[in-house]
């Protein structure tokens, strides 16, 4: 089992398909409750955001991003759900870019929430995010521990009475 591809994921769920992605997201987690175990649920878990809310492509008229989540979600439970990442992505070429096309896509993607605060502090930070090497890793492994080695793994509700 593994972790799916890195996908870019919707910012929100739209209102109108929140209760078909809710109820099928309570499935898969009560299926994980119920039976810890069960590997199948855990790759269902790993592969709702990545198969269900990924971001469609831009444009044409039948755009509806609640239709296009709806309808993965009425696919999944079909067991017919496509890889929906290499369908509906954008394939993006690889571009260098600078400092001020990051500042004005984060700046841009704020004012499309809506968000203007942020955008605004966003503009006037003179924050910049860490960059992406080994040192920065080895900072946060130090800053974040990995879990303790004598951590108890949790017990499977069919051998222990009390769950």
């Amino acid at each position: 089992m593994s972790h799916p591809s890195w996908v870019t994921l919707v910012n929100r769920i739209p209102r109108a398909a929140r209760p078909s992605s809710a109820a099928m997201l309570t499935e898969i987690l009560r299926r994980i409750t119920g039976s810890p175990n069960n590997k199948t649920a855990w790759l269902e878990l790993l592969h709702f955001g990545p198969d269900i809310l990924v971001k469609p492509k831009r444009g044409g008229s039948k755009r509806n991003l609640s239709n296009i989540i709806n309808s993965r979600t009425a696919a999944w439970d079909k067991d017919t759900v496509p890889t929906v990442h290499s369908k509906t992505t954008e394939s993006r070429t690889s571009r260098k870019s600078n400092d001020n096309s990051k500042l004005a896509a984060a700046v841009s993607s704020k004012l499309e929430a809506g968000n203007f605060r942020a955008a605004v502090r966003i503009i006037s930070s003179s924050d910049t995010p860490a960059p992406t090497n080994h040192d920065t890793l080895n900072a946060l492994r130090t800053k974040h521990p990995g879990p303790a080695h004598d951590r108890r793994t949790p017990y499977d509700s069919k051998e222990n009475p009390r769950f």
